[in-house]
């Protein structure tokens, strides 16, 4: 049955996302923007799935979510390995299979990555491992669980048949480079030219494909920048960065970078948005007077 936008609004006006009982997969998610993801998800009701290296992160993070309607599950992955990553996958469409009956996947959040300061005089194995590390895993995660984002189950909106969807995490860096991080800065672009792609891949299956750009963002890795470029003084960095963020003289939370997702993820909130760039930055300038920003963006 065709569901109407206004369907989407309750009595007290409040938007239905749909997310309920969704099988969502996230990689990168034991720490920092990915963790918050993952929880937001698992507040939603849905079946939620992540992927990562640390095993004592996600432990902590399941302990957390105990009491929600469907306890997340966890796999330990390294994504550069491409037996683990399958591993992974098929973990994943398993665990959907045992809670919905179907092996599928509704939404796909590609988070995982880090910056890792690859540049100049970096050698060729250097370079490489970073650009699989930001770019070249989200090519292959996606390219794993495209016939199951193909499965997941019709939603019909304005008479559009919608499937899954995909969210890749990209950064500001991707827009306007940051000096000092080539690997990292071309990963993100790259990751901005496949969301374009792989948007067009999913238009005649009803799969959307979008992309949040995060800028400066208060939270684990950029508190580990700060301590390690600037030791007994990185309260004060950070506070001085986000004086400068036009909207309200704030860096943005990780919470607000997950609550873009999750507009994103739902079809029945974001139906006609695919192939798009969001940017909730605070209205961030970018660019500073020398025409290059020295901050990490995630």
């Amino acid at each position: 049955m065709s569901q109407n936008l206004s369907d989407n609004v309750g009595g007290r006006g409040a938007l239905y996302t749909g997310l309920e009982n969704k099988v969502v997969l996230v990689t990168g998610g034991t720490r920092g923007i990915g963790a918050e993801i993952v929880r937001q998800f698992a507040y939603q009701g849905s079946y939620v799935a992540f992927l990562g290296r640390n095993k004592e992160r996600a432990k902590a993070l399941l302990e957390e979510l105990r009491s929600v309607q469907h306890i997340p599950v966890y796999a330990q992955v390294d994504l550069l390995v491409e037996l683990s990553t399958v591993e992974g996958i098929s973990f994943v469409t398993e665990y959907a299979r045992t809670a919905t009956g179907t092996s599928h996947i509704d939404v796909l959040v590609n988070c995982a990555g880090a910056n890792d300061n690859v540049g100049i005089g970096a050698g060729l194995a250097q370079i490489m491992r970073s650009l699989g590390r930001n770019l070249g895993q989200y090519l292959h995660v996606t390219s794993l669980c495209w016939n199951y984002l193909k499965a997941a189950p019709v939603e019909s909106i304005e008479s559009v048949e919608l499937r899954g969807n995909v969210i890749n995490i990209g950064s500001k860096t991707g827009d306007v480079g940051q000096k000092g991080s080539w690997g990292y800065s071309a990963s993100k672009g790259g990751i901005t030219a496949f969301t374009f792609t792989a948007a067009r891949e999913g238009l005649p299956v009803g799969i959307r494909v979008n992309q949040v750009n995060p800028s400066e963002v208060d939270g684990d890795h950029y508190r580990e920048w700060a301590d390690g470029a600037f030791p007994g003084k990185a309260e004060a960095t950070i506070a001085s960065i986000g004086r400068g963020i036009p909207l309200g003289g704030r860096m943005t939370t990780e919470a607000e970078i997950a609550y873009t997702v999750l507009f994103l993820a739902s079809n029945r909130l974001s139906s006609a948005t695919t192939g798009q760039i969001i940017r909730p930055n605070g209205g961030h300038p970018q660019l500073n007077e020398h025409g290059s920003n020295p901050h990490v963006a995630r």
